[in-house]
């Protein structure tokens, strides 16, 4: 912590000490040039600039402490309260509440501004104000002090604090327990000692150099920094002190140099990391485009992970692949979990299979199945339940992005590479199995509708499980219903491949 001292408010001559140092000095700063170097900064009033008055105050007065202890001096200072500042103690709230006496300390307030403006100037807001002596209890003290014009003696005692000019007769000695104790800078320590024997005292005068004493002042418990004199923002005013002492002080040098060279390094590390990253997000990009448009060219990209995963899907129904989302597989599922619970109503569309005809505690216990471990998902919607295949996770980062189209791509490729079965001989096929049913097909340019009433469940359990291997396709829609003894009601739509 730096303290700075006035010996002059209107002119530049300034003292400085850093407690930080082991052994703290006083320096001149010589035009403030010195000011700019401050982190931090506790301003030291000189003892001759403030007057302490003792206050009597009633019980219960801390809510308008401030009036109460103005109006209490008004008659002592005899000049307008806006011209001084009032500065009370720390503890002042607590000793109005309990109606106690206590100390204040006044100070001109335009002395006081045209200092704080003097240090404005050079960047430096203190935040803190102390002063250079205050009353303590139990103390006796006389101080030899050299100000900016004549030396003076200053008393320190349990009842105030005066200053009186060398040539004084003195204050009366104050009667105590607290021996009288004389300190003295050192150009005046020869005339306290020939004062201390004119006056016959037994003490021996101490020298106190004049660091010594503004280092002992930042230890005040008092801080007159107080009402308008409150820092509004200290935290932000320290912060730009250590800055400008950083980037200003000589002995930061070497300091700047390294911070400098870090950043430097810094920097181009950065920069380095940052090129390798964007080479590699475009080398990414360019795999992705790559991949989708060979996969499905003449396609507008918009998510490729999604886009790709549904040409794979559609590829596998046009080759009869089988998947965990077919019909059959979903029907199989629903037998191993519920074997007790046969379905009498069911829709299938969009890999789902849509539950229909159950009661309310048939439905709940359908739910409380474990289905996760099936990779399947059982969910309530306002026709029943629906049944599907949970979807893998989106990728979100690019590099994933790019290892799930390339894995898709490499399915992609190998499903169109297989050689499809002829629409002709699929018709054939669907018709062969059918042949002794009462069945009807209806045939378009890439499906076959099939539509059949009083199917036995022994024929519809075969063509359910058994016929997509059969026929080489897959169901795509199926709407099927219990009829009761007359068997089911049954309309499939499979997939035709392309001629």
């Amino acid at each position: 912590m730096w303290i700075l001292a006035p010996t002059d408010a209107l002119g530049d001559d300034w003292l400085c000490v850093n407690t930080a140092l082991a052994q703290p000095r006083a320096e001149p700063l010589a035009t403030g040039q010195g000011l700019r170097h401050l982190s931090d900064a506790t301003l030291m009033l000189p003892a001759a600039w403030v007057a302490w008055h003792r206050v009597n105050l009633p019980p219960n007065s801390h809510r308008h402490l401030h009036t109460v202890v103005a109006h209490a001096l008004e008659d002592q200072l005899l000049q307008d309260l806006s011209d001084v500042h009032l500065a009370l103690p720390a503890q002042a709230q607590a000793q109005a509440r309990q109606g106690q006496a206590l100390w204040c300390a006044v100070i001109e307030a335009q002395r006081l501004n045209t200092l704080l403006a003097a240090l404005a100037q050079r960047g430096l807001h203190p935040s803190r104000i102390v002063p250079e002596l205050w009353p303590e209890a139990g103390s006796q003290r006389v101080h030899w002090l050299q100000g900016p014009e004549t030396a003076q003696r200053v008393w320190v005692r349990d009842d105030g604090v005066w200053a009186e000019p060398l040539g004084g007769t003195g204050l009366p000695l104050a009667t105590g327990p607290a021996p009288l104790t004389v300190l003295a800078e050192p150009a005046l320590l020869a005339d306290a000692q020939r004062w201390a024997q004119a006056h016959s005292l037994n003490t021996e005068p101490a020298l106190q150099p004049v660091a010594e004493r503004i280092a002992r002042a930042g230890q005040s418990p008092w801080n007159f920094a107080q009402g308008r004199y409150r820092p509004r923002h200290p935290g932000l005013h320290a912060l730009r002190a250590s800055g400008r002492w950083l980037l200003q002080a000589p002995q930061t040098r070497s300091l700047r140099l390294a911070l400098m060279a870090l950043v430097a390094v810094q920097v181009i590390g950065a920069t380095t990391v940052w090129w390798r990253d964007q080479q590699r997000t475009q080398a990414l990009e360019n795999t992705l485009a790559q991949a989708f448009a060979s996969s499905l060219p003449n396609t507008p990209r918009l998510d490729a992970p999604v886009q790709m995963a549904r040409a794979v899907r559609q590829a596998q129904q046009a080759q009869g692949v089988p998947h965990r989302a077919d019909l059959h597989a979903l029907l199989a599922a629903w037998a191993e979990r519920l074997p007790q619970l046969p379905l009498t109503q069911f829709r299938y569309q969009a890999d789902r299979l849509q539950i229909q005809g159950l009661s309310d505690a048939h439905t709940q216990q359908a739910l409380d199945q474990a289905w996760a471990p099936l990779g399947l998902s059982l969910e309530r919607s306002p026709q029943g339940l629906v049944l599907r295949a949970i979807d893998p996770e989106p990728p979100t980062s690019l590099p994933a992005q790019v290892d799930r189209v390339l894995a898709l791509q490499a399915q992609l490729t190998a499903l169109r590479e297989r050689t499809p079965r002829a629409p002709a001989q699929t018709r054939m096929a669907w018709q062969a199995l059918t042949a002794d049913t009462p069945a009807r097909w209806q045939f378009q340019a890439n499906r076959g509708i099939l539509t059949a009433q009083g199917i036995p469940s022994d024929q519809l359990a075969q063509w359910l499980a058994e016929w997509p291997a059969l026929a080489g396709t897959s169901i795509l829609e199926a709407e099927v219903s219990a009829q009761g003894p007359a068997g089911w009601r049954v309309q499939l739509v499979v997939h035709l491949p392309p001629a």
